[in-house]
């Protein structure tokens, strides 16, 4: 991971910059030595069922292999948004899209700018509601009526046979 360091205020591309490197050597199987000290003081992962406070905890949980909250889907094609909240902190989130064997996930990073090198401070990996396909969802059915021959809905139960009534008037 390139090291960014001497700034005075954090910049939306060296936060971008920052994500992205971090991310990448995770995924590449960096060892927590080189990821940790990336890391500010206070870390804290927030992932779906689990939560990871600190430098130990995380070289802990690193060196478990549980990294897949984090490593899925194609985080290089994502885009990011980045919203500067001072000059020392940025907020950068993502949605990444669900894959065989995950679910989709909105990953929020704050990052602070601590002895001139930006450091993740908080990583939270979110759930994202799961879109039901188009196909999945039933149709209303409706009988088809010509224009003219219309009728309007409570006039169409009292013409359906006796025996149809009941039970379509207490729907």
């Amino acid at each position: 991971m390139t090291r960014r360091e001497g700034a005075r205020a954090l910049t939306a591309a060296a936060a971008e910059a920052f994500v992205r490197d971090w991310h990448t050597a995770l995924c590449a199987g960096a060892p927590a030595a080189e990821l940790v000290p990336h890391l500010a003081n206070g870390l804290r992962l927030e992932l779906p069922h689990h939560v990871v406070r600190g430098a130990e905890e995380f070289t802990a949980w690193h060196t478990a292999g549980q990294r897949l909250p984090l490593t899925g889907g194609d985080f290089a094609a994502t885009p990011l948004e980045v919203h500067l909240s001072s000059p020392v902190h940025a907020e950068v989130s993502c949605a990444l899209p669900g894959g065989p064997g995950r679910d989709p996930v909105r990953q929020t990073w704050w990052l602070v700018l601590q002895q001139g090198t930006p450091r993740l401070r908080t990583l939270t990996v979110h759930p994202e509601p799961a879109t039901a396909p188009a196909a999945a969802t039933a149709p209303a059915i409706t009988a088809p009526t010509a224009p003219e021959t219309a009728v309007a809905p409570e006039t169409a139960v009292a013409t359906l046979p006796p025996a149809a009534q009941p039970a379509l008037a207490g729907a």
